[in-house]
């Protein structure tokens, strides 16, 4: 890179200039030149990947497409670009260099945060996630690259060790754990959630206490979205779930069958056993014939409240 910068500086002079004058007309090329780059990825090479991406017969591209990630990996080229040519700033090279690389480290976030929200909608495509869903955990990781990168950025930008920026976090940790409270208590609540496999996507939950009666939509490391059955959206933090009872209807929806209570008053004095002719009369119904079968061979003494079935 310094062999370029003394060519363009021989280039200048030859032409006259001084130099102030071969400075910014450097700048200016290096700006064109990452602005050129820029045009060339994202009009040619992202069209050529897009299009590779809708002919490909896995759709996992088509997941990275939309969350653009591919878009966002082409944005950290024209900052590269002018923090490779920072010395030709001069005195503001220290600037442009923390600039650029601070630009560089929020690019990388974005990168890593719009592929780990592409994997877990790639997971969502498979039965296993409505059973075990991982946003939660995505969300986990997000949150923790999201704190080690800001301390990359912080210590550039404040010329200092990432191990000094850590050190002072301890004295805020108080401050620290009031901010996350909710993330922490969602991520242990989710935990347990998914191991003991309490919720699920789809259950149909019921929870007076949050007005919410319907299915479970979606479950995020602090909330759980569930569409009543008005159509209306209530949000649940995770946490509640734990600390509250709540009532999980998956096991009537599983076995197809529901028990009702309803009191039914019977005149004591109506009860009497059957004979043939009712025994015969019984037997017309498909949905207790089976049944009047099984206890003629069992030779049981059948009543008239005995065949009587919901």
């Amino acid at each position: 890179m310094d062999y370029i910068i003394d060519l363009l500086n021989e280039l200048g002079e030859s032409f006259g200039f001084s130099e102030f004058g071969t400075r910014f007309t450097i700048i200016i090329l290096v700006f064109l030149f990452a602005i050129i780059v820029n045009l060339i990825i994202k009009k040619i090479v992202l069209k050529i990947v897009y299009k590779n991406a809708e002919k490909n017969r896995f759709k996992w591209d088509e997941f990275f497409k939309d969350r653009k990630v591919f878009s966002r990996i082409a944005n950290l080229v024209p900052p590269l670009i002018i923090f490779l040519f920072a010395p030709v700033f001069n005195n503001l090279q220290s600037f442009v260099e923390k600039a650029s690389s601070t630009y560089i480290y929020i690019m990388i976030i974005l990168i890593f945060d719009s592929a780990l929200s592409a994997l877990n909608d790639i997971y969502k495509t498979y039965d296993i996630s409505k059973e075990k869903p991982i946003k939660s955990y995505i969300q986990v990781l997000k949150i923790v690259l999201f704190s080690f990168m800001s301390i990359i950025i912080i210590s550039n930008l404040i010329d200092k060790s990432p191990m000094f920026i850590l050190s002072g976090l301890g004295v805020m940790s108080a401050v620290l754990m009031l901010i996350f409270k909710d993330a922490i208590l969602g991520l242990a609540a989710g935990i347990q959630l998914a191991t003991n496999e309490m919720l699920r996507i789809g259950d149909w939950i019921d929870m007076p206490q949050h007005g919410a009666d319907g299915d479970v939509v979606d479950i995020s490391l602090t909330t759980v979205k569930v569409k009543n059955f008005d159509k209306t959206l209530t949000t649940i933090p995770t946490y509640s779930l734990v600390s509250n009872s709540f009532k999980n209807w998956r096991g009537m929806q599983e076995t197809g069958a529901r028990r009702i209570k309803r009191s039914i008053l019977i005149d004591v004095h109506s009860v009497f056993f059957l004979d043939e002719e009712w025994i015969q009369k019984m037997k017309e119904f498909d949905l207790i014939k089976d049944y009047i079968g099984s206890k003629i061979e069992e030779d049981a003494k059948l009543t008239n409240i005995g065949t009587f079935r919901i």
